[in-house]
């Protein structure tokens, strides 16, 4: 999302990100994302950042009581956490252009609602058959991203075995135990200029591997095309969860449910810092315009040269399995058995 600007930018997972031993310092922000701040390496990183100099914003679900937060949506029932991932990307979006850091504008931001309400009501026609043991889907650039994602999702919400790859990874070994009965989706062909990515579906077709290509209509700058990219795969996972007869809501059980597994490296209660400065905001998902005044602003403008983000892959909590309704602002209640896949 920040790639685009002059800023040095780095991605890491809250796990990574909370040993990492090179100091954060004044010129520094760090992002931290958790829909849930429960999540005990997410709340490891942030307090990394709390007890340095750096700047500190976190995305999260609303309701939280993190001060600096940006809040985006309420807290999800399903545990595969779909719409506050897409919330997620859309904060960053806005801070990307906000901070002159993206290769896109607010006026491509505003395409996203109806971009997304087309994707979520969309035909899964184009994915033609379930793969017998194995489903892969590779991309390119951010399209790597949305594979890894998708497969993901169609883990977690259909039970199925899936894989997400950069299409040079897959070519450099991966593909060599895939075999007739597998299957592979090719996340948006037509943002590769190499061609890898037809080349591989060609080949896999010659392997007698089933294959798919999942589009996004042109016209949307290719980052900001994850979004809705992203929502068509959720929308093949429910569909998928549902001809298999399994519950998307419910994915995190028997031994995986350990809370010894969840707790682990939850920081020690009473050692945050208390300079966190508050940005509460429940955020509205449809206004195109920047925050130009938002205080979040304040936090992140001033970072040269670093702008860290430590993405945050929020794990589900007991508390979290009951909770209410979606935001009215972005329902995409795709994973839901019993809502059928709207968008507002």
């Amino acid at each position: 999302m920040f790639a685009g600007g002059d800023k040095e930018v780095h991605a890491r997972s809250s796990a990574a990100f909370a040993y990492t031993d090179r100091p954060l310092r004044a010129e520094d922000a760090v992002v931290v994302i958790s829909h849930t701040t429960e999540t005990a390496f997410a709340q490891r990183a942030r307090q990394r950042v709390l007890e340095s100099p750096a700047r500190l914003v976190t995305i999260t679900g609303q309701g939280k009581d993190w001060p600096e937060a940006v809040q985006t949506v309420e807290a999800e029932r399903s545990e595969t956490y779909t719409v506050s991932y897409l919330a997620a990307l859309v904060i960053l979006a806005r801070l990307s252009v906000a901070l002159r850091q993206s290769s896109y504008n607010a006026a491509q931001l505003s395409e996203l609602p109806d971009r997304v309400q087309a994707a979520a009501t969309a035909s899964t026609s184009w994915f033609e058959s379930v793969p017998r043991r194995l489903l892969v889907l590779a991309g390119v650039g951010p399209g790597a991203v949305t594979a890894r994602e998708g497969a993901l999702k169609l883990r977690e919400a259909a039970r199925l075995a899936a894989e997400g790859y950069e299409a040079e990874y897959l070519l450099h070994g991966s593909a060599v135990p895939l075999r007739g009965g597998d299957g592979l989706i090719a996340v948006q062909p037509t943002h590769d200029r190499s061609g890898l990515l037809d080349g591989l579906l060609a080949a896999a077709a010659r392997e007698g591997l089933s294959t798919s290509a999942v589009h996004e209509a042109d016209g949307l700058d290719p980052v900001l095309s994850q979004i809705p990219l992203t929502v068509r795969l959720q929308t093949v996972a429910a569909t998928l969860a549902d001809a298999r007869g399994v519950d998307p809501d419910r994915v995190i059980e028997a031994s995986w449910a350990d809370d010894r597994l969840w707790q682990a490296v939850r920081p020690l209660r009473g050692r945050f810092k208390d300079h966190a400065r508050p940005n509460r905001l429940a955020v509205d998902l449809r206004d195109p315009q920047p925050w130009a005044c938002h205080p979040l602003l304040d936090v992140l403008a001033p970072a040269e040269p670093i702008l860290r983000l430590a993405r945050v892959e929020s794990g589900p909590t007991r508390a979290m399995k009951t909770t209410a309704r979606y935001s009215s602002r972005l329902r995409l209640r795709l994973l839901s058995r019993h809502d059928a896949a709207v968008a507002e």
